[in-house]
């Protein structure tokens, strides 16, 4: 049973809601580039651990007392399984803790970075009165890659062994209350915004303007005033009220403000019956300045 999923941070959401809109700063490309790269293995991972008893969170952060991220704990049999998915591809050879790529790209401090977490996710089960064993494993998920070492690394799962982790974890298994409990308190330490974060907003009105298809992130999708779905190129295909309302929430995002119906026409070139029956269902209204503005419910 898998208790937490991954939630991409507001950062992330708002870089990939600014990409292709807009010429992203070489910072922000770099990190949205690496995000995909390490959510695409992360997310594999994820798949196939659907097939894994026990108690499993995907993306934990947790503060002990340094800030340490988790990609996948399994908590199993009395221990705690952490697992740090690796999305690399290509030939890729270990000299000595340290990983390098046929290009000579040089992977920094991977088992610096393991053992750190490691420590602190044994400190906080020490902390809250546990006395678990914490075993942790570097996953290389992605089938392209051909890791070349000199002798194996019992902290390393090759592509080839993935499959084995996942059968060690059977699907009859039964948690304790125990076990239980853990999990809960794993998810109620859960730091759920990172504070080095910050987001550099780019002006919206420079924005490309369209609807996003959330399949192939085409942006232009266009809607038929017959029909009550808009289909993409890619064949992805949803209702005009569901894809209005994701349209509006990215607005939102992008402006870190709110919107009004004109831009909300201008944007999506929607039917304004159809953006106003959403916004009355979806959205909050304001007066600003003798205009009508709309921002997310609850939000002030």
């Amino acid at each position: 049973m898998f208790l937490k999923r991954h939630q991409p941070s507001e950062y992330i959401q708002y870089l990939r809601a600014a990409d292709k809109r807009v010429e992203l700063s070489q910072t922000d490309e770099r990190i949205l580039k690496n995000y995909l790269k390490g959510y695409e293995g992360e997310n594999h991972y994820f798949e196939m651990a659907q097939k894994c008893g026990g108690l499993k969170l995907w993306d934990v952060s947790l503060m002990s007392p340094g800030l340490a991220q988790y990609d996948f704990i399994h908590i199993y049999n009395g221990k705690v399984y952490h697992f740090d998915i690796k999305n690399y591809t290509g030939n890729v050879r270990r000299v000595g803790q340290q990983f390098v790529s046929d290009g000579d790209y040089y992977y920094q401090d991977i088992f610096s970075q393991l053992n750190r977490a490691d420590f602190y996710l044994s400190n906080f089960l020490r902390t809250h009165g546990f006395q678990n064993e914490v075993i942790s494993h570097i996953v290389f998920i992605n089938p392209q890659l051909t890791l070349i070492e000199d002798a194996p690394d019992p902290r390393i799962v090759k592509p080839s062994q993935v499959e084995q982790v996942i059968h060690f974890f059977r699907q009859d298994y039964q948690p304790s209350r125990e076990e239980e409990r853990l999990a809960r308190i794993l998810l109620e330490h859960h730091q759920a915004s990172n504070p080095h974060d910050r987001i550099v907003y780019y002006p919206f009105q420079n924005k490309k303007k369209g609807i996003r298809c959330p399949r192939c992130r085409y942006i232009g999708l266009e809607s038929e005033k017959s029909l009550k779905k808009i289909r993409c190129h890619c064949g992805f295909v949803e209702q005009k009220k569901i894809i209005l309302k994701s349209a509006i929430e990215e607005m939102l995002l992008l402006k870190n403000a709110t919107v009004s119906r004109r831009e909300i026409e201008e944007w999506t070139s929607m039917c304004p019956k159809a953006i106003k029956r959403v916004l009355k269902e979806s959205f909050q209204m304001h007066y600003n300045n003798r205009s009508t503005v709309y921002c997310l419910l609850n939000d002030k």
